[in-house]
């Protein structure tokens, strides 16, 4: 396990991540799966780039074709991303397809940059601090990612999302 090689323990992977003793326990020992953004955060504290856990779509080119597109998880997560940003040099911000299934709440992240989401079908929640906004089909919401936030899906039916974010998701670190 990487962070047993790093001599680190579970409390400085915390304070790295922002992200409970408890939760990245729950994670080791696969009872809960990390959100995209959390797993990023994890991966940064154990000096590993996201692709040293998953195995994203490469993100070259200009262009993302729909027809192209391939949708991936976090090991264990219903949660499903497609990528459609790509990677060139100077890029500012990354972008994924997010499918929330109904009944998910993701734990609650924070990390340096701003998040936005744009609402494609269904409803939603997101938690800024200490507040929670509904979005549905056409909502967007912006805000500073160094803020505490969390999301979910608390409707009947699976909510999809556009997310933009300026925190490197797919860095190239193995």
């Amino acid at each position: 396990m990487r962070r047993k090689q790093l001599s680190l323990t579970l409390r400085e992977v915390s304070e790295h991540t922002k992200l409970s003793v408890g939760f990245l326990s729950l994670v080791e020992r696969n009872l809960a799966s990390p959100s995209l953004s959390s797993l990023v955060n994890i991966a940064a504290a154990l000096d590993v780039g996201v692709n040293y856990f998953l195995s994203p779509p490469e993100g070259t080119g200009l262009v993302s074709c729909k027809a192209d597109r391939e949708y991936f998880s976090v090991e264990g997560s219903p949660v499903r991303y497609a990528r459609v940003t790509k990677e060139f040099p100077g890029s500012q911000f990354q972008g994924v397809i997010v499918v929330i299934p109904a009944g998910y709440e993701a734990e609650q992240n924070q990390h340096d940059g701003e998040d936005l989401a744009y609402v494609i079908r269904g409803n939603c929640w997101i938690k800024v601090g200490e507040e929670t906004y509904r979005l549905e089909a056409g909502d967007t919401i912006h805000y500073q990612a160094t803020i505490p936030h969390s999301y979910g899906n608390d409707y009947d039916k699976d909510c999809t999302l556009l997310s933009l974010n300026t925190m490197p998701l797919f860095g190239l670190k193995k």
